[in-house]
């Protein structure tokens, strides 16, 4: 037996190798992520944009109703701005009646859901709360001119180039303070850009970038002056 050759014992087969997961599965998965990434990024940043947009608008339409509820109170008290002194309460009235024709139920009534959603983002601070603008992280408020305050029309010789209401930063009600010209530097952003500060000037006209005499919610000093209307239903139940 010693001529017997040892068994054949075969090498043992290698492993297979394991197959790794393909490159076009990576770069598939890759696009899709950034796909995804993208319309993320698009929808926040058009929500964002939008958002700052109709901040600025709402802004304008704030400084609008105001100027002319002061116009309008001017216009029935002798020609003669309101004193500086709790002026936010003595222009309720008429900033009431401007509100109320610009956003009342019946106004509103006929417009579609997402539109009425649409609109109260432009709604400006009711009469009672601080006549403030947001813009961003930007707090600004309507500043009437202290200087005007109480004067009459004759009194200023160019109510064109005088100042009676201009944004600064703060909050509050009633804000007044001389006018003075705000820097550049500390201006409300707009998509990263510097906007111009809000001003109306004593004949109600602004030169601020998308100023109220551009808006669309127009309103005018007679609009604001008066008592409003009282509802035919009412007039009849009250006549003898």
């Amino acid at each position: 037996m010693a001529g017997t050759p040892p068994p054949f014992n075969p090498y043992p087969e290698a492993p297979a190798a394991k197959k790794g997961i393909s490159p076009w599965v990576w770069i598939t998965g890759l696009v899709l992520l950034l796909c995804i990434l993208f319309g993320v990024g698009c929808t926040l940043m058009m929500r964002n944009v939008g958002s700052q947009v109709s901040q600025t608008a709402k802004c304008a339409i704030t400084f609008e109703f105001v100027s002319k509820s002061i116009l309008a109170y001017a216009a029935e008290n002798d020609n003669t701005f309101p004193p500086a002194e709790n002026w936010q309460q003595t222009i309720a009235p008429y900033y009431d009646r401007l509100y109320n024709k610009a956003f009342s139920d019946e106004e509103m009534k006929d417009a579609p859901g997402f539109m009425k959603g649409f609109i109260s983002g432009f709604m400006p601070p009711k009469s009672t709360e601080p006549m403030q603008c947001v813009t961003g992280s930007t707090i600004t408020v309507v500043t009437y001119n202290a200087d005007i305050a109480g004067k009459k029309f004759n009194d200023i010789p160019d109510r064109s180039s005088t100042v009676l209401l201009f944004e600064q930063k703060g909050s509050g009600l009633s804000t007044t303070a001389p006018y003075q010209k705000q820097s550049d530097t500390d201006a409300p952003k707009i998509m990263n850009e510097k906007r111009d500060w809000f001003i109306i000037y004593a004949d109600g006209d602004g030169n601020a970038s998308g100023s109220s005499s551009e808006m669309d919610f127009k309103v005018t000093i007679d609009d604001a002056k008066g008592a409003p209307e009282e509802p035919a239903s009412n007039a009849q139940s009250n006549s003898p």
